[in-house]
Parts: C-alpha cells; sequence; structure tokens
C-alpha cells in the first residue's frame, strides 16, 4: 500500500510540474508582460519600466525564471504578485475561502434540487409536471453557465431588483451593521452566483435521480411495501429513495471539479472575489508568478 501511494504522489507531483510549466511558458509566450499591463501611464518612461522589470527579475531567460520560481515554490514561497502588490500565497489564502463558499454551496443546493426533482420525476413519470421539468433539465444541461448568470442578472437582479447584481458584500453594510444582518446581507450577494453554478448540475442529478428511482420503483420491495399499505410517500421516502440514492450521490465525485472549473465563469460573470475572478484578471495582467501559482493551488 506505500508503495502505491508513494506511486500516486509522484504521478501527482508529475501533473502539478506539467501543468505549471505549461502554464509559465504559454504565459510568457503570449503577448503583453505584467508591467506594461500594471503601469500603463505616459510618465513611466523606458528606463523606469526597466528597472522595475530587473527588480522582479522579467529581464532574465525564461529558464532561469522557471528555475528560481521552482527553487522558491519547493521552500513554500509561490511569489509575488506585481498587479496586487502582495505575495501570492496571501492572494490565494484571501480568495480560496470564497470560492470553497461559492462552489459548497451550489453543490447542496444542486444535489438538493437534484434529488427531489429527479424523485418526483422517475415517480410519477407521466405526470405533465415531470415532462416539464424533464423538458427543463435538458436546457439547463445544454446552456452555459455565463448565459444562465447573465440571465439571472437581467430577470432577478436589474428587472425586479430582488437580490445584489454582484459582489460579495455591500461596503457599507459589512462595516456598520451587526452580524446577524452582515451574514445576510452575504447570503445575499452567494444567492446569486451559487444558484447559476447550480443549475446546471441539478439537470445532471435530476436526471440520474430519475432513471434511478424509475429503475427501483419496479423493484419487488417496492411492492411488497405497497402491498402492505403504507401510503404512497412513505413509500418513496422510506424505501424507494434510500435504494435510488447511491447511484446519485456518487456523482459527488465528477460534480465538485466540474464546479470548481465553472466557478471561474460564474465568478467572473458575478464579480465574486474568488480564485476564478483572480485568475481571470491574473491571465490579463500577464501575472506570471500569480498565475502559476492559482495552477499549483488549483
Amino acid at each position: 500500500m506505500l508503495a502505491h501511494a508513494l506511486r500516486r504522489l509522484l504521478h501527482a507531483l508529475a501533473v502539478v510540474f506539467a501543468a505549471t510549466t505549461a502554464s509559465f511558458a504559454l504565459l510568457h509566450l503570449a503577448p503583453g508582460d505584467p508591467i506594461a499591463a500594471s503601469i500603463d501611464h505616459p510618465a513611466i518612461d523606458a528606463t523606469r519600466r526597466a528597472t522595475l522589470a530587473a527588480r522582479y527579475g522579467l529581464g532574465q531567460p525564461l529558464p532561469v525564471q522557471y528555475a528560481r520560481w521552482l527553487a522558491g515554490a519547493a521552500r513554500g514561497d509561490l511569489g509575488w504578485s506585481i498587479t496586487q502588490q502582495r505575495p501570492v500565497a496571501a492572494v490565494i489564502g484571501d480568495a480560496l475561502p470564497r470560492t470553497a463558499l461559492l462552489v459548497g454551496t451550489a453543490l447542496v443546493l444542486a444535489f438538493a434540487a437534484g434529488v427531489a426533482i429527479g424523485t418526483f420525476a422517475g415517480w410519477r413519470p407521466r405526470h405533465p409536471a415531470a415532462r416539464a421539468l424533464g423538458a427543463a433539465a435538458v436546457a439547463l444541461h445544454a446552456t452555459p453557465e455565463f448565459l444562465l448568470g447573465l440571465a439571472l442578472v437581467a430577470v432577478v437582479a436589474l428587472r425586479f431588483a430582488l437580490l445584489p447584481a454582484g459582489g460579495y458584500a455591500d461596503p457599507v453594510a459589512d462595516a456598520l451593521l451587526p452580524p446577524a444582518e452582515r451574514l445576510l446581507d452575504r447570503l445575499r450577494h452567494l444567492a446569486l452566483p451559487a444558484t447559476a453554478l447550480a443549475l446546471g448540475w441539478t439537470a445532471i442529478v435530476a436526471r440520474h435521480q430519475r432513471a434511478a428511482l424509475a429503475d427501483v420503483a419496479r423493484e419487488d420491495f417496492v411492492r411488497t411495501a405497497r402491498a402492505k399499505g403504507l401510503a404512497e410517500g412513505r413509500v418513496v421516502t422510506r424505501h424507494a429513495l434510500r435504494a435510488a440514492l447511491a447511484p446519485t450521490l456518487a456523482l459527488v465525485g465528477l460534480a465538485m471539479p466540474a464546479l470548481v472549473g465553472g466557478a471561474v465563469v460564474t465568478e467572473s460573470v458575478f464579480a465574486w472575489p474568488g480564485l476564478g475572478l483572480v485568475a481571470a484578471q491574473a491571465v490579463a495582467a500577464r501575472d506570471y508568478a500569480l498565475v502559476t501559482g492559482l495552477v499549483v493551488a488549483g
């Protein structure tokens, strides 16, 4: 078992090394540099730019820069973010809990709503509402996350002004309100991005749960429960649903990385200050150390 664990660890390290090498090289090959992106002002002359580039080691050959970054990463130092002017580890440490909150909330919403919808549709497949929910699930699954997010912003936030359009919290409320009202304000800001991120996986979970429950409904133990005179609700919740949940819950392992990947788009749409938004901004600003550190963290 120890040898297997060591092989898995070496495999993981090799994947991280390949990913960081590719991202570091591709970002350097792309047009632009962090100095031009962060200090694009006519008052900054070429000499000043060269001084800043030398300070951050940007004038050295690419292999030398990468070797320096690897040496620092081996010591736990992921480098310095030029755009945010602080250590990369600190940037990731601030953004990671927010992404974890968004992804965790979306995961709970997706499975809670998906199991409920799939259970109803699987138990009553001929009901008009079940057919409508099935069609809606197909449509949601086929719709990109950024379109879902923009639609929620346009309808819920802008048209009816029910929830905030973006951000993590209201700055005034976060500074002045008591803890309970601050928590409510953050939940209101979380509602739309978590819903947008969860909708696609709600459809996937609902379709799997519907198929699983339809199979279980034909089993002998379900017919026996009915024959005993149990109410239909108890037959579903106490017998059929328990047996049908196992294959659906196995989707959690697939949903987590997919939701983390989807969070990049969702956070950008809703200006949610998590790893996804930080990554998008870092790529745009050519912040080499920050992008490479985010690859390691991801």
